[in-house]
């Protein structure tokens, strides 16, 4: 597959993102959200997660790998696609040559309760699919818990604890096949890297410093 550069489409030089990366938590990041464009995004790279917001792909990569798991709707589907494919060892190319404009949240809209239900749920149904053993479980924890200390601050906590319900209860395919330690750690130490070139998020400070290093 290969995923161009994404600009925020109502602010301009903006980066809407460029690639994802999930952390150990089972909150990712779409690279570069809400940074400036700059050097480090006019690189091409090789990939392991990559947002459906606009990418071209091999058909043979979904008969490989699977399709989209429908359980989880919208929201991190994506994610959990790319983890499948970097489990199995297929990477992608971020080429910045090629480029896209996104208006984000145009369809549920920024922080809505649908929204965040459904990002809500699906961070546990990543976890309760890949991580084996409550793996990483204070990770998980600080993590999700940041998360849901933005929904409250945007008025949608009843929908993160909803979120978070289904994803107890509810049934989200099968597990997927291969070592997910190696990816997750690597992702976090990009994720690291990138903030700290970038200009850090209040959210990922405080999930590094209160999960510490690897």
């Amino acid at each position: 597959f290969v995923a161009p550069k994404i600009y925020q489409a109502e602010v301009g030089a903006v980066l809407d993102g460029s690639f994802d990366l999930l952390s150990r938590s089972g909150c990712a990041w779409r690279a570069g959200h809400g940074q400036a464009d700059g050097p480090e995004w006019n690189v091409g790279r090789a990939i392991q997660f990559v947002p459906f917001t606009a990418v071209l792909f091999q058909r043979e990569l979904f008969e490989q790998v699977g399709y989209l798991e429908e359980s989880f709707e919208s929201y991190l589907e994506d994610v959990e696609f790319g983890l499948r494919c970097a489990m199995a060892g297929r990477q992608g190319w971020y080429e910045p040559r090629a480029q896209a404009w996104h208006l984000g949240s145009a369809t549920l809209g920024a922080w809505s309760p649908a929204m965040v239900r459904r990002i809500s749920r699906n961070q546990v149904w990543l976890v309760r699919k890949h991580f084996p053993g409550g793996m990483w479980r204070w990770r998980v924890l600080v993590g999700q818990g940041l998360w849901g200390v933005l929904a409250f601050r945007n008025a949608a906590f009843g929908a993160w604890v909803k979120g978070k319900w289904e994803g107890v209860l509810g049934k989200c395919g099968d597990a997927g096949e291969g070592d997910v330690v190696p990816v997750l750690r690597e992702c976090e130490r990009e994720i690291r890297r990138l903030q700290q070139q970038g200009g850090w998020d209040t959210f990922w400070r405080l999930y590094f410093a209160l999960t510490g290093a690897d």
